[in-house]
């Protein structure tokens, strides 16, 4: 049969590919990024202030610390610095180590609070307005107290629901949830825990609850295999709690209602611990 030249023909919508072994090219291996990173824990050298004579005295204000800490085994015990000079504050710093809880406060106050190695011990840094320290002290509680002041100070029990913009479905339903839960958080497990990452929520309806519930004024960070994020809103005792994975991508997504988050507060057998640690530490200084 002779094709006429006259009848158009369609494209064919296929592409013509090679098959068969030896026409493709072999997949390049791919690993998953892991860290590459770890701290660890490193007793200071207390040979610098040895020579300055000053050595003495920064083991005398841990051994304060530590008798009112045994008397007071549950806490809160508070102990300022001020006494100390630059050198001891920073032994005293090299001493106690950085743990896996650190935040700041925007408002009222600036405030830096960092856990230390012992855990259930921080350091709480308040800033002036023109960025000189105003209070600097060491706590030993479950909890940074200052944290809860600051969230309490920073939101309010009651909010105006906000106007529901075009594409929102469940948004104002969680709205009216949080409203009825404000406020009736408790130091014990969260009275009430939302989990955004299993509701079906469109992009809209997130970035309505984001601009509700409105900047953080408390900020949290908790490191360890991965990072748990915490953020105050401005509703009192709700909190927003983010769980990332070691190569920070977001895996839960949660609000929670309560004074301060679990994830935040050492156990009583995480001040157990730090009470043996503390004593050991201090025989082998005092040794």
């Amino acid at each position: 049969m002779i094709p006429n030249p006259n009848v158009s023909r369609k494209p064919f919508p296929l592409p013509v590919v090679a098959l068969g072994p030896g026409t493709q090219s072999d997949d390049a291996p791919e690993f998953p990024q892991f860290p590459k990173e770890m701290h660890t824990f490193t007793a200071p050298h207390g040979w610098m202030l040895r020579e300055t004579g000053s050595f003495e005295a920064a083991v005398a204000w841990l051994e304060r610390f530590f008798q009112e800490i045994a008397q007071c085994p549950e806490g809160p015990v508070v102990a300022a610095v001020d006494e100390l000079s630059e050198p001891q504050r920073r032994w005293i710093e090299d001493a106690f180590g950085v743990g896996e809880v650190v935040a700041q406060t925007a408002a009222p106050f600036s405030l830096r609070v960092r856990e230390s190695a012992f855990p259930g011990i921080w350091h709480e840094v308040v800033l002036g307005a023109d960025g000189a320290v105003v209070r600097d002290e060491w706590r030993y509680a479950p909890y940074s107290a200052r944290l809860v002041e600051a969230m309490t100070a920073t939101s309010n029990d009651l909010c105006t629901p906000p106007q529901a913009p075009i594409g929102v479905m469940n948004g104002p339903a969680l709205v009216e949830e949080l409203r009825h839960w404000a406020g009736k958080g408790t130091f014990g497990r969260a009275v009430h825990v939302m989990n955004l990452t299993l509701l079906p929520l469109t992009p809209a309806d997130l970035q309505m609850l984001n601009d509700w519930l409105g900047p953080p004024m408390v900020a949290i960070a908790i490191r360890s295999y991965g990072q748990c994020r915490v953020a105050s809103t401005r509703l009192r005792d709700v909190w927003r709690v983010q769980y990332f994975n070691s190569m920070d991508a977001l895996i839960l997504d949660t609000i929670e209602v309560t004074r301060l988050p679990e994830v935040v507060r050492a156990a009583p057998e995480d001040l157990a611990l730090t009470r043996s640690r503390l004593a050991d530490y201090l025989a082998e200084l005092t040794r």
